[in-house]
């Protein structure tokens, strides 16, 4: 069950969201693309672990069953040179995107992808998670969704503020329940 002691040992996998520019200036031969509310989109397709089957595991074997649930791991990983990275490394402070060996925590999704190009997995501490997933932000979601286009519709500037909700449900995980929560007031 999801406690005080589970969310500490699940915290260090939350890094927030990645933006670099890997190139400045006019890029030729290039199109951009925007996908329209890409947090919230995310956020509702996403399958979490599911708070009634979490199971952590000490030392679990480097291809355990492990692999396919959602949740966390800590573990240790070798990233080859390369030009971008896949995960993150938090080091006096700050955040990189390293190569070479690596002790961290990550989410279960992100090592399985460092795995799928190319990194190799050396060592598991532990790993937090679940085999069955639910996913609580898809009616969330959805209900913002169709609240702003309708506000949109009808010219209201209140879709903004629907918008900037939908958009904060991602950084409000990472707020540390120790720090406490503040108030702006007028």
């Amino acid at each position: 069950m999801v406690g005080p002691e589970t969310n500490h040992l699940a915290r260090p996998a939350f890094y927030g969201g990645r933006v670099e520019n890997f190139a400045y200036g006019k890029v030729p031969n290039v199109n951009v693309y925007d996908i329209n509310s890409l947090y919230p989109h995310v956020q509702g397709i996403t399958k979490f672990p599911h708070p009634r089957y979490l199971r952590l595991a000490w030392a679990p074997p480097l291809s355990g069953g492990w692999m396919g649930w959602e949740g966390v791991c800590e573990c240790e990983i070798y990233i080859p040179d390369r030009f971008v990275p896949p995960l993150p490394h938090r080091f006096d402070k700050r955040l990189f995107f390293a190569t070479g060996n690596i002790r961290g925590c990550w989410t279960i999704a992100e090592v399985r992808h460092a795995l799928d190009v190319g990194c190799e997995l050396r060592s598991v501490r532990w790993v937090l998670g679940s085999k069955v997933t639910f996913n609580p932000f898809t009616q969330f979601v959805e209900s913002m969704y169709k609240t702003r286009a309708a506000l949109r519709g009808m010219g209201d500037n209140k879709a903004g503020l629907v918008k900037l909700l939908m958009n904060s449900l991602y950084g409000r995980w990472g707020l540390n329940p120790q720090g406490g929560l503040y108030t702006l007031r007028q």
